[in-house]
């Protein structure tokens, strides 16, 4: 488990790469809470607001924050078709389109990263770990060059309804920066390389979305607040996807 703290033009990141079956509350330990605008938290296993009571990862992290600041899900869920393609495109191997365009490139470097990104140990909030700076970077890469469903194309998602989306809609008006709490899993480090460069983000977007059609719109489009008390999601439409 690791935090990346990192900056951008409009905002200041406290990103926590953790393990679903581990509580990542230790990641947040020396981070203020309060002075947090939201919480983004991956959002794949949550179908009810309650379900986040059972899910490990979150539960204690959840019971710290949820008087303390907005708590969000912005995550899009992978069709089990295409979680099970991703698979054979972390492992460099040439099962879909994507791979098919770059394997002849850069097959041996998907092989070793695929590897990395799915084997690497995460030091525990050693946050300036040369061992993960490297890898969660090799990981960013990885993705970025190579974007699956399962990673590249979540995290694109992702990254785009927060920084284009999330952060204008807590914009402080003295003009300083909004502070981010997001907590996934250790392989979407790729994040933090899409939300300081945008482009790669849209260019992910573009191949997945416009070109091949993946993804519905208005599944893209939803923003899930999980509000305490409420049975049910707050849901919004964050308009960024056609």
């Amino acid at each position: 488990m690791a935090l990346r703290v990192f900056e951008t033009a409009d905002a200041k990141y406290y990103l926590g790469l953790g393990e679903h079956t581990t509580s990542s509350a230790p990641i947040f330990e020396d981070v203020d809470v309060r002075n947090l605008d939201f919480m983004v938290l991956e959002g794949g296993f949550l179908n009810t607001p309650e379900r986040i009571q059972y899910q490990r990862q979150y539960h204690d992290l959840y019971q710290r924050i949820k008087e303390q600041t907005k708590v969000y899900d912005v995550d899009f869920r992978t069709s089990n078709l295409m979680l099970g393609l991703s698979w054979f495109i972390e492992m460099g191997l040439p099962s879909t389109t994507t791979t098919i365009i770059f394997h002849p490139l850069i097959g041996p470097f998907s092989i070793i990263a695929g590897l990395a990104s799915m084997l690497y140990p995460i030091p525990n909030n050693q946050n300036t770990s040369t061992t993960f700076s490297v890898l969660s970077h090799l990981n960013g890469l990885h993705r970025s060059l190579i974007p699956t469903p399962m990673g590249g194309f979540r995290d694109a998602v992702a990254s785009k309804k927060i920084g284009e989306y999330l952060v204008p809609k807590h914009r402080h008006e003295d003009g300083s920066k909004v502070n981010v709490g997001i907590l996934y899993g250790g392989m979407h480090s790729g994040i933090e390389t899409k939300l300081k460069h945008p482009w790669i983000a849209d260019a992910t977007l573009w191949m997945y979305h416009d070109l091949f059609r993946y993804g519905d719109t208005s599944a893209l489009n939803e923003v899930r607040e999980i509000v305490p008390g409420e049975e049910e999601f707050r849901k919004y439409d964050c308009g960024l996807f056609k």
